[in-house]
């Protein structure tokens, strides 16, 4: 089993198609998912905001009507997010842990690189979808260091592919999982 959490940005500059996009993102990742794999959404802008509780992905229309209430707000933090995905995560019982970040800006980097080593500790993969925008060396670090991959997206149209694509990756790490143990 899967548990996956999204880490999505609300800050002020993703208003309008950009926050509709990453919402739709969600709502795709959660069609992929198999029905108990287990998915959590993050919203953030200068602190972060339990959007999802983890929830198994078999329950679609809750987890598509909280998605809905995501709404734009402040400036751009990712430490306090990517903090909060970690917690979450190690209250889950799951083969595979999987963290989604999506952003478009530029956020502090203070302890962001440490974070991300503790989470790859505890065997928690982070990758990274910049949007127009966003902090490539930031994104590429955390990819990097959390055993994950980056996207960098110009076109928002394309973003709901990449996390279904990013989602299939998190299920193939659980078929290499299956067939080691």
């Amino acid at each position: 089993d899967i548990a996956l959490v999204l880490v999505i940005d609300r800050s002020g500059s993703m208003q309008g198609p950009k926050l509709e996009a990453a919402k739709e993102s969600a709502r795709a990742t959660t069609e992929v998912l198999s029905a108990n794999d287990i998915i959590s959404v993050v919203a953030f802008d200068s602190e972060p905001m339990v959007l999802v509780r983890p929830t198994r992905a078999a329950n679609k229309m809750r987890i598509s009507n909280d998605i809905a209430r995501l709404q734009s707000g402040g400036g751009t933090n990712i430490y306090p997010a990517l903090k909060q995905a970690f917690d979450i995560l190690q209250g889950i019982n799951a083969k595979v842990k999987h963290v989604i970040l999506m952003t478009d800006g530029e956020a502090p980097s203070d302890g962001i690189s440490e974070l991300v080593g503790e989470m790859q500790s505890a065997r928690i993969t982070v990758s990274c979808v910049g949007v127009q925008g966003a902090d490539r060396n930031l994104l590429g670090t955390i990819a990097d260091q959390g055993n994950g991959r980056l996207y960098m997206v110009e076109d928002i149209g394309a973003l709901p592919k990449i996390f279904m694509k990013e989602t299939q990756e998190a299920q193939k790490s659980q078929l290499v999982e299956d067939l080691i143990h």
